[in-house]
């Protein structure tokens, strides 16, 4: 291949040569199908990866938004505090719901065999005395046990309907409350139970006593 000296700017192997006072370059022309495939001295090849620096810049600006996005849904003291009480507040009335329900279930029965399972939970006044019977189950209010006497009675029949005596004369009506025609709480039946108009021990006659007699033989 011919070799010559030239001063113009192709795309060469530099060859150096160097005198006292300048420099001359003898440089060697080389076609220009064969440069183009060869990377360029000093320069890699292959595509170049992004600068470090610009990729630093990119996680940065990601650590930063997430900083602060977690800064702004980080929960402070007060809000912690109040959710909690909230939590607390919700489950207190959850389970006062519960226990509420609980307490109407054994309140209410619908046989006289659930009626007498009821009884067995609550506290009857001593002053009735409980009588249960295939038909009905009877509160039998008797004063002066030496002379016994039938002060006042209450029925509850197989079919749920109440009725109320008292001193031998069916009543409706004990003051101001009302004696119901018929019972399906615990807590009904012991309103009526405890009422004073019906625990009322004025003297009875003994007429009323083998009346109560009567209805249980």
């Amino acid at each position: 291949m011919p070799i010559m000296w030239t001063h113009s700017e192709t795309r060469t192997h530099a060859l150096g040569v160097q005198n006292n006072s300048s420099r001359l370059y003898l440089k060697q022309v080389v076609p220009q199908e064969l440069t183009s495939r060869r990377p360029a001295m000093g320069r890699p090849a292959g595509p170049t990866k992004r600068p470090p620096g610009k990729q630093h810049l990119v996680d940065f600006a990601s650590w930063s938004s997430m900083n602060v996005r977690d800064q702004s849904t980080r929960e402070t003291p007060d809000a912690k505090r109040s959710r909690q009480e909230a939590s607390q507040l919700a489950r207190a009335v959850e389970e006062s719901l519960a226990s509420y329900e609980a307490e109407q279930e054994r309140d209410r029965f619908s046989s006289l065999e659930e009626l007498r399972a009821r009884l067995l939970g609550v506290s009857v006044s001593p002053k009735w005395t409980v009588i249960h019977k295939e038909e009905c189950s009877m509160f039998l209010n008797i004063i002066d046990y030496r002379e016994p006497c039938l002060n006042a009675s209450l029925t509850v029949f197989a079919n749920l309907e109440v009725f109320a005596c008292y001193q031998g004369s069916p009543i409706k009506n004990l003051g101001s409350a009302v004696v119901p025609d018929s019972v399906q709480k615990v807590s009904s039946l012991l309103e009526v139970l405890n009422n004073r108009s019906m625990l009322s021990e004025e003297r009875c006659t003994y007429c009323h006593l083998a009346q109560a007699i009567h209805s249980l033989v």
